[in-house]
């Protein structure tokens, strides 16, 4: 049930990047919102690690998208604080997903506890 409970927002992280994706017809980069939704399912660290990485590109798509939208907003004379807030807020759920692997459970059920060279 923990687990379930930590994966929850990296799914909907996922869910909403593929959404955004779909929008700009990116169909490449939804798959791979799929492929990393998939890629839960795996309890390997390297699994995590790839999902972690994918979760900070997110981030950064998330911010890169919001100074757009915001500059072309002011540029056009239009509000902007609204779209800007919710980007951001998505942007932050996007990156406390990434950091979702440090609860006990994700990281029990990632091996993420093991030494990298291996010798505990």
């Amino acid at each position: 049930m923990k687990t379930a409970l930590g994966i929850f927002p990296i799914v909907i992280s996922f869910a909403l990047l593929a959404a955004h994706f779909l929008r700009a017809s990116q169909f490449v980069l939804v798959a791979l919102c799929a492929l990393f939704t998939v890629l839960l399912v795996i309890p390997r660290q390297w699994a995590a690690r790839c999902v972690q990485l994918a979760l900070i590109a997110g981030t950064i798509e998330w911010l890169l998208s919001l100074a757009l939208i915001a500059q072309q907003r002011i540029a056009s004379g239009l509000p902007y604080t609204r779209v800007s807030l919710i980007l951001a807020g998505v942007a932050a759920l996007t990156l406390a997903s990434a950091f979702a692997f440090l609860l006990p459970a994700l990281r029990k059920r990632y091996q993420l506890d093991k030494a990298v060279n291996g010798d505990s």
